[in-house]
């Protein structure tokens, strides 16, 4: 006669498939693989160069600016965790953000799962990150339905005087949600 193994037994084996599956070392994947804590506040430097600094900041449960925030989400019913993404590019070179892709550890993500260009210019107010110049968005936020989610988010870059597809990276954000 089989058992049924418990739960908590359960959820250990997902996790241990998890941690053998992922591949890379970058802040998000290690925090998926629990081996960094959930830090909400900090910054990534992009492949370990001064390329692009990333940096993600913990603002509470609600807007910065409340009457600035303009989206169908309502956070005042909803128990929601707001972010500031910073874009800081201390290169030399113009870097252009040509789309992020959403994703959740555990669960699926409901909505649209990538925004392009056109719609980083509309949430940021530009895709342009000059050379020596810092691109910034508060009111990125996260929500979920369990006690405890990270919302990834892979933003894609290229070199602004690059041809199409020429010198393009990538870097990943976790966006951790505490209940």
């Amino acid at each position: 006669m089989a058992t049924r193994a418990s739960v908590p037994a359960q959820l250990l084996f997902l996790s241990l498939l998890l941690v053998a599956c992922e591949t890379g070392d970058g802040y998000a994947e290690r925090v998926a693989r629990g081996e960094l804590a959930r830090d909400r506040s900090y910054t990534v430097v992009v492949d370990g160069t001064a390329v692009l600094e990333i940096a993600v900041e913990y603002l509470g449960t609600e807007p910065v600016d409340p009457g600035s925030y303009h989206n169908r989400h309502d956070y005042t019913a909803i128990h929601t965790d707001f972010y500031r993404i910073s874009l800081r590019n201390p290169g030399r070179r113009d870097i252009r953000l040509r789309g992020v892709n959403y994703r959740l550890q555990y669960g699926p993500f409901h909505g649209s799962d990538s925004v392009s260009a056109e719609g980083i210019r509309d949430s940021w107010g530009s895709d342009l990150i000059r050379a020596g110049d810092t691109l910034t968005r508060d009111n990125n936020f996260v929500y979920s339905r369990l006690p405890a989610n990270t919302l990834f988010k892979r933003y894609r870059f290229s070199f602004a005087d690059a041809q199409p597809h020429e010198a393009e990276f990538e870097q990943e954000v976790a966006l951790v949600f505490l209940q």
